[in-house]
C-alpha cells in the first residue's frame, strides 16, 4: 500500500509533496463546496447566496424589520444574507427554502448563523409535508440567557443543555445541523458547532395538515422587543437519506 492507505496500483503511488485522496468528500470540499462540515446524507440543497436571495422566501413582521444580500461578514464564498429585526414586540424575521421531496426518508438541514446580542431567539424548523398530515420538528435557541430546546410531539419545548461558552459574536459563524427521520416520525440527531445530542427515538410533532408535498426548511429569528439587531446566514444545506 502507497501512504494514506491508498492501493498501490495505478497513479496513487507515492510523491515527494502531494498525495493523492481516497475520500471523493474530501476532493469535493478542496474545490470549494459549502458541504464542508457534516457530509452525511445526500444532498438534495445548498445556499450559500452565491446567486442571490431567489432560492428562500422571507416573511417580515413590523416596519424597521427587513433582510438583505451583504458580503461582510461570510462564512465562506462571497455572500451571506442578513435578517434584521425591528425594535418592536412581536419583530421576526424568516427565510423558508421550499423542496421537492425525492424519497422520504431522514432528512436533515444545517445552517451556518451568527449569535446576535439583541435577537431574542433563533428558531431553526425542518417540516415534511405528505398531503395529509405535517411532521414538524423545531429547534429553539434564546440567546440571553442561553436556553436550547426542541419541539416535542405535544407541542411541548423540552429543554436540552445549551452549548458551552457559546456567546454572541457579529462575525463569528456557528453552525447546527437537525436530522429527523420522517418514514418513523422520529428525531435523529442535533449538532451545534461541536456538541452532537442524541435524539433518536424521540417522537416528532404530526398534526393534520392538507398541503402539496413538500420539505420545508426555515431560519426565523425573533427580536428582543427593545432593540433593533442584526443576524447572519450562511451555508444553508439540505440532505435525505440520513443514517439514523
Amino acid at each position: 500500500m502507497s501512504p494514506h492507505g491508498l492501493p498501490d496500483w495505478g497513479l496513487t503511488g507515492p510523491k515527494h509533496v502531494t498525495y493523492g485522496l481516497d475520500d471523493v468528500g474530501e476532493a469535493v470540499a478542496r474545490l470549494g463546496s459549502p458541504n464542508v462540515w457534516d457530509r452525511r446524507g445526500d444532498v438534495i440543497l445548498v445556499d450559500d447566496f452565491r446567486y442571490g436571495l431567489g432560492s428562500p422566501a422571507f416573511n417580515v413582521a413590523f416596519a424597521g424589520g427587513s433582510y438583505g444580500l451583504v458580503t461582510d461578514p461570510v462564512m465562506g464564498g462571497g455572500y451571506s444574507v442578513r435578517l434584521t429585526t425591528a425594535a418592536a414586540a412581536g419583530s421576526f424575521v424568516e427565510a423558508i427554502w421550499h423542496i421537492i421531496p425525492r424519497v422520504q426518508s431522514a432528512y436533515g438541514f444545517e445552517c451556518w448563523f451568527t449569535l446576535a446580542e439583541f435577537i431574542g431567539s433563533y428558531h431553526f424548523g425542518l417540516q415534511y409535508y405528505d398531503g395529509v398530515s405535517a411532521h414538524l420538528v423545531d429547534i429553539r435557541l434564546n440567546v440571553t440567557p442561553l436556553t436550547l430546546a426542541y419541539l416535542s410531539s405535544g407541542g411541548v419545548w423540552v429543554p436540552l443543555p445549551p452549548p458551552p461558552n457559546m456567546k454572541p459574536n457579529d462575525i463569528l459563524f456557528h453552525v447546527l445541523k437537525v436530522v429527523a427521520d420522517m418514514l418513523t416520525d422520529e428525531h435523529v440527531r442535533l449538532i451545534i458547532d461541536g456538541v452532537t445530542y442524541p435524539l433518536l427515538g424521540i417522537p416528532v410533532r404530526v398534526v393534520p395538515y392538507v398541503a402539496n408535498r413538500e420539505i420545508l426548511v426555515a431560519a426565523h429569528v425573533n427580536g428582543n422587543g427593545v432593540f433593533a439587531d442584526d443576524a447572519y446566514l450562511d451555508r444553508v444545506i439540505v440532505t435525505q437519506n440520513e443514517p439514523t
